[in-house]
């Protein structure tokens, strides 16, 4: 319905500084011209949109303009319950709780059919920690010096600027921007050592825009290894499960061929791989298959002495 969708670049536009006609229109899917008239209407309805020219150019709602309530349904309600309860099981913030229980005082229905746990005390005792120094600097605008551990185990300490915590293939990242290095990384939290938090303010004003991981995620420098499995059917599952971005064709019943580009010196796939044992065969490249076989060949020698 149009109705629906005026609501919702009006909210998309109050969340954001400037927004391109055809960002919105690819937002949305509606073509540049149907944009238009909706910006159109929404002005007619009072709300100032204004249009700005230019290679920076696009539509934003005046500052001047200030939105006391913004029509919200009980399923807006009931995601945003949804999305801080998975917050407050990883921070541990007393802001985070009071704000859940004001929420849940809006919503009509108590059933709790979606919950989301993102509870990693059991993984490592000190992510929580890092979690909530990282959030309280991205908040404040203040630097943090932590003690890092890269894929190839090599230990530097950093300065960073926080920007952005994400959770994404099974652990917690934030992208920051490295004063060391004068540009923008992404670190694994469970690779950090120490985190000391400091009262020093940012450097740079820093925007978190919505895919600014993905795009450090395009800029990534480390080598990458393209292998083609040969696996079972229980070998294939496991690899859906923690590799989902794989590409699997069935052979037959129980014969699958799996390819995937993944990072060489990430311990995670690698040790997925040794976990499925026979079920699994590497087809190519030589190299890992040389590297599973040497290494199985120094796990046998290690336990001989005990057989």
């Amino acid at each position: 319905m149009r109705i629906d969708r005026l609501l919702a670049i009006t909210t998309y536009l109050l969340n954001r500084n400037i927004v391109t006609g055809k960002k919105l229109a690819e937002k949305f899917e509606v073509s540049e011209r149907t944009i238009q008239r909706d910006i159109e209407t929404i002005n007619m309805a009072g709300i100032p949109i204004v249009s700005l020219k230019g290679v920076s150019g696009g539509y934003q709602i005046m500052d001047t303009f200030k939105v006391m309530k913004q029509p919200m349904t009980n399923d807006d309600i009931e995601a945003i319950i949804i999305a801080l309860k998975g917050l407050e099981t990883t921070l541990e913030n007393e802001q985070i709780t009071k704000t859940l229980e004001k929420i849940k005082s809006l919503s009509s229905d108590n059933n709790e059919i979606i919950s989301i746990d993102f509870s990693i005390i059991n993984e490592n005792q000190c992510i929580s920690k890092y979690m909530r120094v990282l959030a309280d600097a991205i908040v404040n605008k203040k630097m943090v010096t932590v003690k890092y551990c890269n894929a190839d185990q090599l230990i530097t300490k950093r300065n960073i600027e926080p920007v952005m915590l994400k959770y994404k293939w099974y652990t917690w990242y934030v992208a920051a921007y490295c004063l060391d290095k004068q540009d923008y990384r992404i670190f694994k939290l469970n690779r950090i050592q120490e985190i000391v938090q400091s009262n020093i303010d940012f450097e740079k004003q820093h925007i978190a825009e919505d895919g600014i991981f993905d795009k450090l995620l395009r800029k990534d420098n480390r080598k990458y290894t393209h292998m083609k499995l040969s696996c079972t059917k229980k070998a294939m599952y496991v690899l859906k499960e923690y590799i989902p971005n794989c590409n699997i064709i069935e052979l037959d019943e129980d014969t699958y061929i799996c390819e995937m580009s993944l990072p060489e010196n990430e311990r995670m796939w690698y040790g997925i791989v040794l976990s499925l044992g026979t079920d699994i065969k590497v087809i190519s490249p030589v190299e890992l298959k040389e590297r599973i076989v040497l290494h199985s060949k120094k796990i046998l020698e290690f336990y001989n002495d005990d057989i």
